[in-house]
């Protein structure tokens, strides 16, 4: 039951830094500097806790 509690997780962590990616995307287009530093921050912390 553990894994699939750790693999679920995981599916999370991946949906939200795609969602951001995305969003990164819809800023950069829209010339919106300061949000992308912004999410680029929040996916950092979201690529630590995936790697660990």
């Amino acid at each position: 039951m553990n894994i699939f509690i750790n693999l679920t997780i995981i599916l999370l962590l991946n949906i939200l830094g795609s969602c951001l990616k995305n969003l990164k995307t819809v800023f950069l287009s829209q010339n919106a500097i300061k949000p992308v530093y912004i999410t680029t921050f929040i996916d950092s912390f979201n690529c630590i806790f995936l790697c660990f």
